[in-house]
């Protein structure tokens, strides 16, 4: 009866203190960043994150992020990926947009252009500083970029 008890207790144990973490899963799923910055899908990725940690429900029917890219399908700023999200309701046949993102490639610096809102907290800093560690970039060198999308520090 103790053994079995010991043996729970060690598993419960080592659950309640592993370091794993949906952030790991994330940060995963970027694969092989290249040292010219981040390809669209690896952006996409980032900018869930924020999604997911603002609450944004995500699996719901009609919820979509749109990629805006140029005629030639191009980022309409270099270096940032910008995105659309919103939702589209299947029962009123109207779109809701929720908002507007840009994603850097060099950094992965997230802000919600409307607003301004610039976003920060651990999982992200850690994704970030994954990016910058590979590209050798950081936010400072891209404070006139961000003025390209009308936010400034």
């Amino acid at each position: 009866m103790l053994r079995k008890f010991g043996r729970a207790f060690l598993i419960v144990f080592f659950l309640a203190t592993s370091t794993g973490s949906t952030t790991s899963a994330h940060a995963a799923q970027l694969g092989h960043i290249k040292p010219s910055g981040l390809a669209a899908k690896q952006a996409k990725e980032v900018l869930i994150v924020v999604l997911k940690h603002n609450k944004f429900n995500l699996r719901k029917s009609g919820v979509f992020i749109e990629n805006l890219v140029d005629d030639k399908g191009k980022p309409y700023r270099p270096g940032h990926f910008e995105f659309s999200l919103g939702y589209s309701d299947p029962n009123a046949g109207a779109i809701e947009y929720w908002g507007m993102y840009s994603v850097s490639a060099l950094t992965g610096d997230v802000w919600e252009t409307h607003t301004c809102e610039n976003f920060s907290f651990p999982e992200l800093q850690r994704v970030q500083r994954e990016i910058m560690t590979i590209t050798k970039k950081t936010f400072d060198s891209e404070r006139v970029a961000r003025r390209g999308f009308g936010c400034t520090d």
